[in-house]
């Protein structure tokens, strides 16, 4: 058993020693990376630490991804070092925006040999990112920290499933450990931002993250296959459970549909509770559903009940996407109109606004989300909603004002998230959306 003075001894030791002490067993870069990265010092240019090398290497050997991309580029070197150790046929994207450090990297890419396989797309990686498709299987994030958490809706969307998001500097030098009244005024956006950031990667159910002590912090973060998968299996069979509850049901009766805010509303239950003569109320919605993805379902979620009346609550999914312009979710639900309209020419439609959010009361996880899904947005939607409506002669029905504050946002006591809706705040439209049943 050690002795307490040993112990003590122990933890005298400093963590210089101990970087000291792993360093000796690096066998280091090619010597055309060393020149790189003496060049950069002499030019007082950051570059990613020896700690944060070694890891690199390590997982281009590990995890030998294909497609990389790289926000952040400096003058290139580590790329290269991502090049120089992938497997072969690795394409790198990587993205720059400050103008006197691009020249410099595609001189290191020209020389190295490397044009044809690291490609650098100038420009703001919030906008760069935006306009980028496809998948990727490795992500290294190295550009503005404070800009992390802005970034990261795109990154997640552009990140194949199974893929990893390696984020550098997330520590800032301690920074992010400390209150926020410790750090200098000047540095707290950035670091209330980073600890965002943070929180999103480690809570975020579709994410495995961990956070390691490397350099000055470095993130971990994989997208969990089987968790999207696990989604897609329960929505169809959530799918599947209303085509065999339509064989038993009543026709000429009212439908409700859309997404989680449609299948969260416990409307039918509701309604039977009421216990009075009128019409049976049934609930379609799939929670996470687009306006895509109700399309090929609308046999079950609306055409095979022949309802008299349907209400619509689609498309709030789509708006999460920033480059998904809204002219193109319009298309998408007018088509679903088209349907309705051509298979039930007698059915009443009606047009539901979408809710508001509220960005201050949402869960860390949720707020990255509600970045893109503003107020703003969800009431320019609503105005083209109204728009489409007025187009085909239907109903358009707005029931937000009980869920609204005095900003206009979803109260705060109404939502679990910042987006979706509680019981209470069902309750609060029930009976206006009632009147509608019964007219």
């Amino acid at each position: 058993m050690m002795s307490s003075l040993r112990k003590r001894m122990w933890k005298m030791i400093t963590n210089d020693r101990m970087i000291a002490f792993i360093d000796s067993f690096d066998k280091g870069n090619t010597p055309f990376l060393n020149q790189i990265e003496k060049e950069a010092k002499a030019a007082r240019i950051p570059i990613i630490r020896p700690a944060t090398q070694k890891l690199l290497r390590f997982l281009m050997a590990a995890k030998r991804p294909l497609r990389i991309l790289e926000v952040g580029t400096a003058v290139g070197f580590s790329a290269l070092l991502m090049s120089e150790y992938a497997p072969k046929g690795c394409r790198i994207t990587t993205i720059e925006k400050y103008e006197k450090r691009i020249p410099a990297a595609r001189e290191n890419f020209r020389r190295a040999g490397r044009e044809e396989t690291i490609t650098l797309l100038e420009g703001d990686a919030a906008k760069v990112l935006q306009e980028l498709q496809g998948t990727y299987d490795f992500i290294f994030m190295d550009a503005a920290k404070g800009q992390y958490i802005h970034f990261l809706p795109h990154v997640l969307r552009l990140l194949a499933p199974e893929g990893m998001l390696v984020s550098d500097n997330v520590l800032q030098d301690g920074d992010v450990l400390e209150s926020r009244f410790a750090v200098t005024r000047r540095n707290r956006t950035i670091h209330a931002r980073m600890r965002e950031y943070l929180y999103t990667l480690t809570h975020d159910a579709e994410l495995e993250t961990v956070i390691l002590p490397v350099g000055d912090g470095i993130s971990l973060t994989v997208k969990k296959q089987e968790q999207k998968e696990a989604w897609r299996l329960e929505k169809e069979k959530l799918v599947e459970e209303y085509r065999q509850a339509n064989r038993s049901a009543l026709r000429g009766q009212v439908v409700c549909t859309g997404s989680s805010l449609m299948e969260m509303f416990p409307v039918e239950e509701w309604v039977k509770e009421l216990g009075e003569e009128g019409p049976v109320v049934y609930n379609r919605g799939v929670g996470g559903y687009t306006t895509k993805d109700l399309l090929p379902i609308l046999d079950v979620c609306v055409l095979d009940l022949a309802p008299k009346k349907v209400f619509i609550n689609i498309g709030t999914n789509d708006l999460n996407d920033e480059q998904e312009p809204l002219e193109e979710i319009m298309r998408r639900y007018e088509e679903i109109l088209n349907v309705i309209e051509r298979s039930l020419p007698e059915t009443t439609i009606y047009l539901m606004a979408y809710y508001p959010v509220n960005y201050e009361a949402a869960s860390e996880k949720m707020k990255p989300c509600l970045r893109i899904r503003t107020n703003e947005k969800i009431d320019q939607a609503n105005k083209e909603v109204e728009k489409l409506a007025q187009k085909h002669g239907l109903r358009y029905i707005d029931l937000n004002a009980p869920l609204r504050d005095e900003q206009g946002r979803l109260k705060a006591e109404y939502t679990t998230e910042g987006m979706h809706i509680r019981p209470e705040g069902y309750r609060a439209v029930f009976p206006e959306f009632m009147a509608y049943v019964r007219e």
